[in-house]
């Protein structure tokens, strides 16, 4: 269930630390002042993104945390942030965040960007160094991203598609 009546603040980073994720290139852009970002994961930028960032405020390099500790974080951020920068499946924190109510920033480009845009629960940014623009203008309701969760990605509204699928193949 989505948190409520719990103040949100800073945005979280959840996933694989790799030039496609686009890390790299939304960090080099992200205005930290006011805009606190914790990143959660691992991969082989780690240890470079941290060295190169580690002097800089409002960044909090979590590493990797057990799934109950990532959605405890997924929950209590104003925003989730998806930088990548490929057309991959649908990330699986997409669907963590707005289950938990915490609307979504996509990079235009990717997966997740088609869904925001198509069903809503966020924004998409079309490049890197406008991001500053969304963060500042930012909001979009908890009880939005839920919505958004519960008309596309519940296990009701799954379970009500395949059942048409296979009445349809009948």
């Amino acid at each position: 269930a989505p948190v409520t009546g719990v103040p949100r603040s800073g945005w979280v980073y959840v996933g694989r630390f790799s030039p496609e994720k686009g890390l790299s290139q939304l960090l080099a852009n992200w205005p930290m002042e006011g805009h606190p970002l914790s990143l959660i994961g691992d991969g082989p930028l780690w240890q470079s993104i941290q060295s190169e960032n580690r002097d800089r405020p409002g960044l909090d390099f979590l590493g990797r945390l057990s799934q109950d500790q990532t959605q405890s974080a997924i929950a209590a951020s104003v925003g989730v942030v998806i930088p990548s920068r490929w057309a991959e499946g649908l990330p699986l924190v997409l669907g963590e965040a707005l289950r938990a109510g915490t609307p979504v920033l996509a990079r235009a480009g990717s997966s997740a960007a088609d869904f925001i845009a198509q069903a809503g629960g966020g924004r998409v940014y079309e490049s890197d160094e406008i991001i500053g623009e969304f963060l500042d203008s930012w909001r979009i309701a908890s009880s939005e991203a839920r919505r958004v969760f519960d008309q596309h990605l519940s296990q009701a509204t799954w379970v009500s598609g395949l059942e048409r699928i296979y009445e349809q193949a009948s």
